[in-house]
């Protein structure tokens, strides 16, 4: 802790005394991220969807993986909790994109989703619609591709079935 002290100032990381540490004035991704879900939730649609963009665009990947040290977010269900904000925000963008007739955000949108939790099946499911909406049938069989090396083939059967697709 000395050191950290010394790295951040001890006007951040004074001594803990009996009361242990708090950090003050440090920002964290996932307090940025549910910031800016709570602002897009007051925002017009348009600005919404900027303020959406913004905070999956925070998203690098699945919350604490290949880091070491964090078991405490596991146990507490922090890691639970940010991929299950972080998909249903992804799905949230992705519908009200469709529904605008934006098909390529939708598509990224729901991609950016898929960075917390690449074996999301609902989110999945939500991005074949896109690429199948969109009709382009490179891009649609590439999709398909790619989703049976994460999910399996079968879950992509299935998936076609539910998308509507032969």
């Amino acid at each position: 802790m000395s050191l950290l002290r010394q790295a951040v100032g001890p006007e951040r990381l004074p001594d803990a005394g009996s009361g242990g540490y708090r950090l003050t004035g440090i920002e964290t991704d996932w307090q940025r991220f549910r910031q800016l879900t709570s602002e897009a939730d007051g925002a017009d649609p348009v600005e919404a969807c900027r303020l959406r963009f913004d905070a999956l665009g925070l998203v690098r990947g699945e919350p604490f993986a290949g880091v070491e040290g964090y078991r405490w977010a596991l146990d507490e269900h922090l890691a639970t909790e940010m991929t299950v904000s972080v998909v249903t925000l992804a799905r949230r963008l992705t519908e009200d994109l469709a529904n605008l007739g934006d098909l390529p955000g939708a598509e990224r949108a729901a991609r950016m989703g898929l960075r917390a939790s690449r074996h999301e099946q609902t989110l999945s499911e939500d991005l074949a619609r896109v690429v199948v909406a969109g009709g382009d049938a490179t891009a649609i069989s590439r999709l398909w591709r790619d989703l049976s090396e994460t999910l399996g083939s079968e879950a992509v059967g299935r998936m076609k079935a539910t998308v509507g697709v032969a």
